[in-house]
């Protein structure tokens, strides 16, 4: 039975065959747990037994004999069918919100409408179990029926033979019960109506949902199949958060090295642009950090600027290069303006020599003219060493006679 469309909790009941003494002798140790294997799916309850005794025997089979025999029961065909198994239950939510009186209730009920079914006298053993996922009832029986059959022999050949009188007698007869569809269709109706007041209902029949009935074997063995799928897909999502969640956090410490990075590379241009970081000495390498009067680097070189110099070495070079840049043109820019000194005094000499040698040109008088002073002529010495037509300093001319500055210092 599939679940009806408002989802309410189904009646489930269903009906084996049992043909051979062997079957029924299985399903007897099977339903009372006294088999030696097929019953790892089972867990007992903590809270009572798993195997509640309902009616007959512990044994069926021999149950099945002394009822064969209190009839007079000959011997059954080879195609006969001995025993008829009914299954009993519901939807798992009808269990799951039902109270411990309400489940006596519907176990009474199914009790009930098996010895209906079967008679009372028929019943080989019922029970229900608890010690499953979802509480059900097995309950085994013999299919007799008395009735009016003809006497057993036929006349003589070449004779025709007397009318012979019916007997009652007990005989197996499982299409009575559940011969034709038709009559498992009145079971599921009738077995429905029994416990519709406790709040389970009818399914839509099998015809037209099409269902096939799956062996409890096979059963278990696809949710076994599904709860390994189940676990492996589990595994591997496990597997992908876990991976997800390394990748996570190595981006997030990567983009946390990224932003310190970029703010320590940031406040290290600050600072060279305010001339806090400079160019270290010559005889070492690297950068150096001078007083300012507005410091952007932390004191001391804290471990802020030290991330910085691990997190952004590939640009240190380049940095350093900016740094000796601008500190070079702050040293040629004084260089210059030395030089610009220098040179601004070389001229004022020259100026005044130029006018007292034009002041002695006009006053023809070059015995009376005032002579140069003596700190004009060094300059002019100077002036002229340094330029590029004097001969290098410490040269002598081919008389043995110093040149350049040497020859003015002997002046």
């Amino acid at each position: 039975m599939l679940d009806a469309p408002d989802k309410a909790p189904l009646a489930v009941l269903r009906f084996i065959k049992h043909r051979t003494m062997g079957k029924l002798s299985v399903a007897s140790q099977h339903n009372t747990r006294t088999a030696d294997s097929g019953l790892s799916h089972t867990t007992p309850p903590l809270d009572g037994p798993g195997v509640v005794w309902l009616d007959g025997q512990a044994d069926a089979l021999a149950a099945w004999h002394e009822r064969a025999a209190a009839v007079g029961l000959g011997k059954p065909r080879r195609d006969a069918v001995l025993a008829v198994e009914m299954v009993i239950s519901a939807s798992p939510s009808w269990f799951a919100a039902a109270t411990s009186d309400e489940v006596a209730d519907w176990t009474r009920r199914g009790l009930e409408y098996a010895r209906a079914t079967f008679g009372p006298t028929n019943i080989l053993q019922a029970v229900r179990h608890d010690d499953e996922e979802t509480p059900h009832i097995h309950v085994l029986a013999i299919p007799l029926e008395q009735k009016e059959r003809a006497r057993a022999g036929r006349p003589r050949k070449g004779r025709e033979g007397a009318k012979r009188a019916a007997v009652t007698s007990w005989g197996l007869n499982a299409d009575r019960i559940v011969g034709t569809p038709e009559k498992l269709i009145e079971h599921q109706t009738a077995y429905a109506a029994e416990v519709a007041d406790l709040g389970i209902r009818r399914g839509r029949p099998k015809r037209e949902t099409k269902a096939q009935h799956k062996s409890a074997a096979a059963y278990r063995a696809e949710a076994a199949h599904d709860r390994a799928e189940a676990a492996k897909v589990l595994e591997a999502a496990r597997t992908i958060e876990a991976d997800s969640t390394r990748r996570k956090g190595r981006i997030q410490r990567i983009e946390g090295e990224a932003r310190a990075g970029a703010d320590a590379f940031t406040k290290g241009l600050d600072a060279v642009e305010q001339g806090e970081l400079v160019a270290a000495p010559r005889m070492s390498s690297g950068l150096a950090v001078q007083s300012v009067e507005r410091p952007v680097l932390p004191p001391q070189m804290t471990q802020e600027f030290g991330g910085w110099l691990s997190n952004v070495r590939p640009y240190l070079k380049a940095l350093v290069g900016y740094a000796k840049r601008i500190a070079g043109l702050a040293e040629r820019e004084e260089v210059l303006k030395q030089r610009e000194a220098e040179v601004a005094r070389q001229a004022e000499a020259l100026e005044r020599v130029a006018a007292r040698a034009a002041w002695a040109e006009s006053a023809k008088t070059p015995h009376d003219a005032p002579r140069p002073a003596r700190d004009d002529y060094h300059t002019i010495a100077a002036i002229v060493a340094q330029s590029e037509f004097a001969d290098p300093p410490g040269s002598r001319s081919p008389r043995g006679r110093p040149q350049g500055r040497d020859r003015a210092d002997e002046r």
